[in-house]
């Protein structure tokens, strides 16, 4: 029993679904600062692209063996759903994130295609860590603002700003994990600056989108307090990351900070109703 759970978690982390739900709630979250109900058409989008995307860029390398094709049925399925869910509800977007959405695929097949000398995206120095974090901001900013027609420059550059913060943050403990397993070429900022600097530039960062949510930016107080809050969880998780951390660390824990901010902004958000009554 205990094994078959196991294989269903595992599954779970390794064809992207969990991946997926992050992206989701972080969209979502994006939506509570203007205080708008989201499509479900759009958050089906979403997730489906989301896990059609990363398999894709996992899986790229191994599509040319059969072999790994018959042992992963599952994955294959779940992506070929999922990128027939993207195509379908991709339908229903507006024209201009429907640009963005391309602009994104362009993004997602440099990264794993090789287009300059013989490199592509994941390959070119400095540039694996800048191609997701824009790449996540399109998706998660980016056409939910369209689609909400917000196109409020004080709302949405400042999530721009909060979100690009995140996300880069983030994927520091899965930089500072594959240090040494990441080629050299890659040029990664823990290879480049070790690994406390790394942590010091994540812990600044992070105080940075701090100060600017209490003193600069106009966003909901409950925005403010529940990114406060997954903030100094996430400093936490940089500041416990090291070389030696388990696959579940990142790929579970860190990941599941999304979909946390999420039900923290509900959980205020009931609350300040309640007190407000």
């Amino acid at each position: 029993m205990i094994q078959s759970l196991f294989r269903v978690f595992n599954f779970y982390l390794k064809s992207s679904i969990h991946v997926a739900i992050a992206v989701v709630s972080l969209a979502l979250v994006s939506t509570t600062a203007v205080d708008r109900s989201v499509p479900n058409s759009l958050l089906i989008f979403i997730f489906s692209s989301t896990v059609f995307a990363y398999n894709f860029i996992k899986f790229f390398p191994l599509l040319k063996g059969w072999d790994w094709l018959l042992s992963s049925k599952m994955v294959v399925g779940v992506t070929l759903l999922s990128a027939l869910g993207s195509v379908l509800h991709f339908f229903s977007l507006s024209s201009l994130s429907k640009i963005v959405v391309f602009i994104i695929g362009i993004l997602v097949l440099l990264y794993v295609t090789p287009f300059v000398a013989s490199k592509n995206g994941r390959e070119i120095k400095g540039f694996k860590t800048l191609w997701v974090v824009l790449s996540w901001v399109l998706l998660t900013v980016g056409i939910p603002m369209l689609e909400l027609k917000c196109y409020d420059l004080t709302v949405v550059l400042p999530l721009f700003c909060v979100q690009g913060i995140y996300v880069f943050v983030a994927l520091l403990p899965f930089e500072i994990r594959d240090t040494n397993t990441d080629s050299p070429f890659l040029k990664t900022l823990p290879q480049r600056i070790g690994i406390k600097r790394v942590k010091s530039i994540g812990f600044f960062l992070l105080l940075v989108a701090t100060i600017l949510l209490g003193v600069v930016f106009d966003l909901p107080k409950v925005f403010n307090l529940s990114s406060v809050m997954v903030f100094v969880l996430l400093a936490v998780l940089v500041w416990k990351s090291t070389q030696k951390r388990s696959f579940y660390y990142t790929h579970f824990w860190v990941e599941a900070l999304p979909l946390f901010w999420f039900v923290m902004i509900e959980i205020l958000s009931n609350l300040h109703r309640i007190t407000t009554y």
